[in-house]
């Protein structure tokens, strides 16, 4: 049975994404110390070719690591609304420069030390030193999610499984999504609302959206999932949120933090 991470990431769309940028940034090493090897051949370019294929190897070896993990995160934001999915973006860029960074800078004083030779890396300060390296990482992790979204829509559509499972104790149920009524979080866990019993399943409602986001789930509150068809009216409230009647007569308030789609 296909799982929802798999719903959410397309099969290997991560591997696939990885696997491009990180043929790509090793075709991109391999030609920028070729072309170092000639302007220093030719006196073009000061300092031991050892020096500037450190630099550069040790930026790779750091940064191919990542790309599968941060391709993993990026995938599960996308079912997020705009404004946290940029934010998230933001968040991780940084994320994935300081990381980049450490490492490579790890890789270059060892290598330094081992050919008795100093290696100072934020001589220049601190803040524009990390500018300077986050604008390069940013476009690399811009094209990885530039890319994840292109597979993705290239990808073929396949059916959705007629049933999910979830795992509750030591029994596996097997439930259909049009049987939720509702996802409410609770702590570890979250409740699915059937018609006529809950399970209470251990899961984070974000895990949970992932999961659900492809048959047409969304996140309404901080703490609920619902299917729109649920929906049968919508009211303004004071507050800007919305008050919900459901097709069962209950109601529920959707903040305006999670609008629906009009």
């Amino acid at each position: 049975m296909t799982n929802g991470g798999d719903l959410v990431t397309n099969g290997d769309r991560p591997y696939k994404a990885v696997l491009t940028i990180g043929v790509a940034l090793i075709l991109f090493v391999a030609v920028s110390i070729s072309s170092m090897w000639t302007e220093i051949a030719r006196g073009e370019m000061a300092g031991p070719l050892w020096m500037h294929a450190t630099w550069e190897i040790s930026s790779l070896i750091a940064m191919l690591p990542l790309l599968l993990p941060a391709a993993r995160i990026a995938c599960r934001i996308e079912p997020w609304p705009l404004a946290r999915r940029i934010a998230a973006h933001v968040v991780l860029s940084i994320a994935f420069s300081l990381l980049h960074s450490g490492g490579m800078v790890l890789i270059r004083k060892a290598v330094h030390s081992w050919m008795d030779s100093d290696y100072r890396f934020l001589e220049d300060g601190a803040l524009l030193v990390f500018f300077y390296e986050w604008r390069k990482d940013a476009l690399v992790y811009a094209a990885l999610v530039v890319l994840l979204g292109w597979l993705r829509a290239r990808a073929p559509v396949r059916e959705a499984p007629a049933r999910l499972a979830f795992a509750v104790g030591g029994v596996t149920h097997l439930i259909g999504p049009h049987e939720i009524r509702l996802v409410k979080a609770a702590g570890n866990y979250c409740e699915l609302i059937l018609d006529g019993r809950t399970l209470l399943v251990r899961s984070t409602l974000g895990a949970m959206l992932a999961r659900l986001a492809p048959f047409g789930f969304r996140r309404v509150h901080r703490g609920v999932l619902i299917h729109p068809s649920r929906i049968r009216a919508l009211a303004a409230t004071a507050s800007g949120d919305t008050r919900a009647t459901l097709d069962d007569g209950d109601m529920l308030l959707i903040s305006r933090r999670y609008p629906l789609p009009r």
